[in-house]
């Protein structure tokens, strides 16, 4: 860990890598029971980052990349195509289920695991592995490649205020937002109402 202001960072702060405030590995293992909650990387809405449609399947069709025993805090990284940037963290209510081998998963050890899940959504961490890609016909950067990447990391009592200050401003964003898409919404059904009198359809 380097310490210090003269790498940068305010003082108090370090240098750290994802590997040293990681779990080194999560449970691997197949499904248990006659169904259970799969995680694939087409579960992540890369634009809001979260996990929007997990997928309840028989253990019976298990696909063979349901491997990784998940737990709620996970933040969960995709190595495919890492420029899309699809990270998520898991919720509480998909305690237990079963994430694709796609995925890296970040289990925090002694740091606020929020502050790790805003860090991989940085432009910094997206381009770093971007640069990493192997492949072409499957992009991808592998496990070591994300848990050997360095990470600015604040004491934890300022990690906690940081995190606070983030989702505050994203809740004051949310119904900014919400409001936009509506108007968007509107703009788009009454331009297809003037199309549809122009064209008589």
């Amino acid at each position: 860990m380097n310490e210090g202001a003269q790498n940068g960072l305010p003082l108090g702060w370090a240098y750290t890598t994802i590997s040293d405030i990681t779990e080194s590995a999560v449970e691997q293992g197949p499904p248990e029971g006659r169904e259970f909650l799969y995680v694939d990387i087409s579960s992540v809405d890369n634009a809001t980052k979260t996990i929007a449609s997990p997928k309840a399947l028989a253990s019976s069709e298990a696909p063979s990349r349901a491997r990784q025993r998940l737990k709620p805090g996970d933040i969960l990284v995709s190595m495919t195509r890492p420029n899309l940037n699809a990270v998520a963290m898991l919720p509480p209510e998909l305690e237990a289920a079963i994430g694709s081998t796609g995925f890296h998963v970040a289990r925090a050890l002694g740091v606020e695991a929020r502050w790790l899940y805003y860090f991989v959504q940085t432009r910094r961490f997206v381009d770093a592995m971007s640069r990493l890609v192997l492949g072409v016909l499957y992009p991808a950067v592998r496990p070591k490649d994300i848990r050997t990447h360095a990470v600015p990391l604040a004491p934890l009592p300022e990690q906690h205020r940081i995190v606070a200050e983030i989702e505050k401003q994203f809740t004051r964003l949310r119904p900014e937002r919400a409001g936009k898409e509506a108007a968007e919404k509107q703009v788009t059904k009454r331009t297809r109402k003037r199309r549809s009198a122009v064209l008589g359809t």
